[in-house]
């Protein structure tokens, strides 16, 4: 039988864990979001422009059509790292029904023309960019022998298709959460 002195240590123990792994959690989480939260304003200016807010990551390219920025967590001690993604381009025109699978297909061959190989399967629509039709795709991407995961949110708006792509190391809930984040601030001019 456990002395009462005994069960005191160990409710001190679990409660001085308890404690620290608060005290090491909750900064890890702020600084999660902090480095994930759409904070800073960016515009492509393409097919008459549109802009989001992003996080602020380092910027590796930008063109009227498309940016791509980098956060690479395995600096800071981190185990992934993230590219994000904008696309500007001619949409379907029209008011009828959005024929995502051509929209699905035609990414995959696009990315067979910058050598890389984009698996994406459709999932479920997206409804949280105001104004525009959405669908949520996520896959795999495989360049230079590398495979990492692919979450693209399609947004489609007065004849302009716009993407939000993150692409990681590790398929998972972040890189979904961070796609609609910023995909929900796009705006067309």
């Amino acid at each position: 039988m456990t002395q009462p002195s005994s069960r005191r240590s160990s409710l001190r123990l679990m409660l001085t864990l308890a404690a620290f792994v608060a005290f090491v959690a909750v900064p890890v989480g702020m600084a999660w979001a902090n480095a994930f939260a759409p904070s800073k304003a960016f515009e492509l200016a393409g097919q008459g422009g549109v802009t989001f807010q992003i996080p602020p990551w380092a910027e590796k390219r930008t063109a009227p059509d498309v940016a791509v920025f980098e956060h690479d967590a395995r600096a800071k001690g981190g185990d992934d790292f993230y590219l994000l993604m904008l696309t500007v381009e001619a949409g379907p025109t029209g008011t009828g029904k959005v024929d995502w699978e051509a929209i699905r297909k035609n990414v995959m061959v696009e990315a067979a023309k910058n050598k890389a190989q984009v698996v994406l399967e459709a999932k479920e629509d997206f409804k949280g960019a105001a104004g525009f039709a959405g669908k949520r795709m996520a896959g795999t991407i495989t360049s230079k022998g590398q495979i990492m995961s692919v979450e693209l949110l399609a947004l489609v708006q007065k004849g302009k298709l716009v993407t939000v792509t993150v692409v990681s190391g590790k398929a998972g809930a972040n890189s979904q959460k961070l796609a609609a984040d910023v995909a929900k601030t796009a705006k067309l001019k």
